[in-house]
């Protein structure tokens, strides 16, 4: 069996190409630190579907300049990861044996395509 590039490269755009698309939408809005998440997390319990004016309370909740918008787009990606998480689209990783030159190594496998 013959080792296509092409084929590799289109593949590897095909399934990495909405996560940097992602990225990329994140970095517009700004980066969520993990205070940040953890500010979402605690006004997602306390703001539930029914709350009048959800996405206004959350920012304000998790504040550093979050718009309602910027919280209701990070909510939909966090449902869409687990949606993919659930159906079994992200497969788990194997940690135990990884090593960091394992780790150097399938860093620049993965990235040298671009």
């Amino acid at each position: 069996m013959a080792f296509n590039i092409t084929k590799t490269r289109n593949l590897f755009r095909l399934c990495f190409e909405p996560w940097f698309q992602e990225m990329a939408s994140m970095s517009a809005s700004g980066s969520w630190s993990a205070k940040d998440n953890k500010a979402f997390e605690r006004a997602l319990a306390v703001f539930d579907k029914d709350t009048p004016d959800r996405w206004s309370n959350v920012a304000q909740a998790v504040g550093g300049g979050k718009t309602p918008e910027d919280v209701k787009r990070h909510y939909e990606h966090l449902l869409r990861d687990v949606r993919h998480i659930e159906s079994g689209q992200v497969a788990f990783p194997n940690y135990k044996n990884i090593g960091v030159y394992d780790e150097e190594k399938r860093y620049y496998t993965l990235f040298q395509f671009f």
